[in-house]
């Protein structure tokens, strides 16, 4: 990890981080992150000015956006699931566990009353015993159709998908737009970075470089005549 910062510490030094101010993240976001992801960029693409750092910032910046969206679009989708999935399971218990609870409580009642009515008679007795069974199993196994709507933990529950899906279209609608900006800015600043770094950037660089050593040679010449001067001088 020591390392890791180590080298993005190297590739963005200090004075450039306070030049270019501080990460615009969220406090749910890593810096870290950040750095190294501007750290990548910096490692691919030659730095010759600050026009250059400013415009990686700017992709930095756009890139945490796209990343920022794709989440919160997913976090959206994931609360909404679980409201929905916990509203049904309520749902289904106050419907499906009520009658359960309620068939309970007459078998118990009809088997109490069949014992005290065959009590001498063992055989009458197991047969009603066994008839109120199958009923109540009976009841229980139509009840059981239901309850793969229950939603189970890890486990997809597709009424509950489509109702969040469609509960949560506004936001995730309202995501996709500031991704989609978000996507388009960072391609435009691409191609900003380009025409700078291969067009007018190269470009004015090279002049720099030029008129730097016009400026060397003719220091150098002027030297080299003085220097001349002061000789035939002394030989005078």
């Amino acid at each position: 990890m020591k390392k890791k910062a180590a080298v993005v510490e190297t590739l963005i030094p200090g004075p450039i981080r306070e030049l270019l101010g501080p990460p615009p993240i969220l406090s749910t976001e890593d810096e870290k992150t950040y750095y190294a992801t501007m750290g990548l960029f910096v490692k691919h693409i030659p730095v010759s000015d600050a026009v250059t750092w400013f415009l990686i910032k700017d992709l930095t910046d756009y890139r945490t956006e796209i990343a920022r969206y794709r989440q919160l679009k997913a976090s959206a989708m994931n609360v909404k699931y679980s409201q929905v999935a916990a509203t049904l399971t309520e749902r289904l218990l106050a419907i499906y566990g009520k009658n359960i609870n309620e068939t309970k409580v007459r078998r118990d009642q009809g088997i109490a009353e069949v014992e005290r009515e065959h009590q001498g008679n063992p055989d009458k007795l197991r047969i009603s015993k066994e008839k109120i069974m199958a009923e109540f199993n009976m009841f229980t196994e139509l009840d059981k159709t239901v309850f793969h709507l229950f939603p189970e933990p890890g486990k997809p529950n597709e009424p509950c998908l489509v109702e969040a899906f469609t509960s949560s279209l506004s936001t995730t609608t309202e995501c996709d737009q500031l991704l989609e900006k978000a996507e388009r800015n960072f391609l435009s600043t691409l191609r900003e970075l380009e025409r700078h770094i291969f067009g007018f950037g190269k470009e004015l660089q090279d002049r720099l470089t030029s008129l730097e050593g016009e400026v060397l040679n003719g220091t150098l010449k002027s030297e080299t005549s003085n220097v001349g001067s002061t000789e035939r001088g002394r030989r005078h």
